[in-house]
């Protein structure tokens, strides 16, 4: 069809005018190649439709959902840090308001050395029978040994240089020396004491126990 059209023209062209250039004559014939190659480069550089177009994935915005749990957990996580636990009460300790326990201590002896200690007094009949321990020392005559007297006398007045009366004891034990007719009446004990043998007495060194 090309060729009929430019042919035709072309024909025309040289009929009607005898007097044409070799250049026109160029220009006419390559006009309609130069048409024909930019139709086939037109219809060569059509592109071809995709058979099947893949959209693009589109990023999938995150959901307040999703972000909830991320703001809930943040707060679980800090709600323990902002609570502050009250301080435990100390109790104070209760003061012991029983009394101390007494203690009872045995009296120690005013003086170191020989001593006496009655530890009886019985009546067998009319006579006075009296039990006693010595400690430091065995009683004896004329060495040292023991002045037994009625609480009536003070304990300095029981030998040499009192005034008494006593009675010298050098053993055997129990005593036996008085009888319920030498005690005075206002006599309730009877008390010893140990006595040197120059018959002077040291003090606190004896008892006395009440009379039967």
């Amino acid at each position: 069809s090309l060729y009929a059209v430019f042919g035709t023209s072309l024909g025309d062209s040289i009929l009607g005018r005898e007097t044409a250039t070799p250049e026109e004559l160029v220009a006419a014939t390559t006009t309609p190649t130069a048409t024909a190659e930019g139709a086939e480069a037109d219809e060569t550089a059509a592109p071809t439709e995709p058979t099947d177009e893949v959209a693009p994935t589109e990023a999938v915005a995150p959901t307040e959902g999703a972000e909830e749990p991320t703001a809930t957990t943040a707060a679980a996580t800090e709600a323990p840090t902002a609570t502050t636990a009250p301080p435990t009460a100390t109790l104070e300790p209760t003061p012991t308001t029983a009394p101390p326990t007494a203690t009872t201590v045995p009296p120690t002896p005013t003086q170191a050395g020989p001593s006496v200690q009655i530890t009886a007094i019985r009546l067998d009949g009319s006579t006075y029978i009296v039990d006693y321990t010595t400690v430091g020392y065995t009683e004896s005559l004329p060495g040292m040994h023991i002045h037994f007297f009625f609480n009536t006398v003070s304990p300095d007045q029981a030998g040499v240089p009192g005034s008494g009366p006593w009675y010298l004891w050098g053993g055997p034990r129990p005593f036996n020396g008085y009888t319920t007719a030498d005690r005075p009446g206002a006599a309730t004990q009877m008390c010893a004491l140990v006595a040197n043998p120059d018959h002077s007495v040291i003090q606190g060194t004896g008892n006395c126990m009440n009379l039967p």
